[in-house]
């Protein structure tokens, strides 16, 4: 073998990746290990999941905006994937539909109104998870048992955070989602407060 004085620059770099192809055969080679843990599960074990993309969800029956989620695939099963909601500091890369039973968190209360009517109002927006923002949206309040109980928008609408912009249908209930500044404002507008 020749001496690191003898090797010229190129010939120490064409044996480098040489190397570094054959590291990269023997580690294709080698089947993918997937961690399962009896205690946790080939599911249930975070080592599993890889992390994708920031969707925000609608619910597609109420067509409830239900929050910022971030999706996981699985390593090894296909079409396998997850939603876990987290924080705003990723940006929106897609809005998503889902189906099926919903329970609405608690929503703060609201004062009393003529029951099960609606009211057209445009008012500046804040969504919670997102830590986005729209002005002079218009939306729909609706009333039932003599409370607010829902807030759709009217048309669609974008929205803007410091890193991001993502639309929202028309017809989607942002209410969860408000913030309760918004909330105020809205029935401040409506001389509710």
């Amino acid at each position: 073998m020749n001496t690191i004085e003898d090797t010229s620059l190129d010939d120490l770099y064409r044996q480098a990746k040489a190397a570094m192809r054959e590291q990269v055969k023997a580690k294709a080679k080698t089947p993918l290990v997937v961690e399962e843990d009896p205690d946790i599960g080939l599911y249930r074990n975070p080592a599993n999941w890889v992390k994708g993309k920031a969707v925000a969800l609608l619910h597609e029956e109420t067509k409830t905006l239900l929050g910022h989620f971030t999706e996981y695939t699985h390593k090894t099963v296909p079409n396998c994937r997850r939603m876990v909601r987290e924080d705003c500091s990723t940006k929106v890369e897609a809005v998503e539909y889902v189906k099926g039973a919903w329970a609405p968190a608690a929503v703060p209360a609201a004062t009393k109104r003529i029951w099960n009517t609606s009211v057209e109002v445009i008012c500046d927006i804040r969504l919670l998870d997102f830590q986005a923002s729209a002005c002079e949206v218009v939306v729909e309040a609706f009333f039932g048992e003599g409370r607010l109980e829902r807030v759709e928008i009217v048309a669609e609408v974008t929205f803007a955070s410091p890193s991001q912009f993502f639309t929202l249908p028309a017809g989607t209930n942002i209410f969860p989602q408000m913030a309760l500044a918004s909330i105020s404002n809205l029935l401040t507008q409506l001389e509710q407060e």
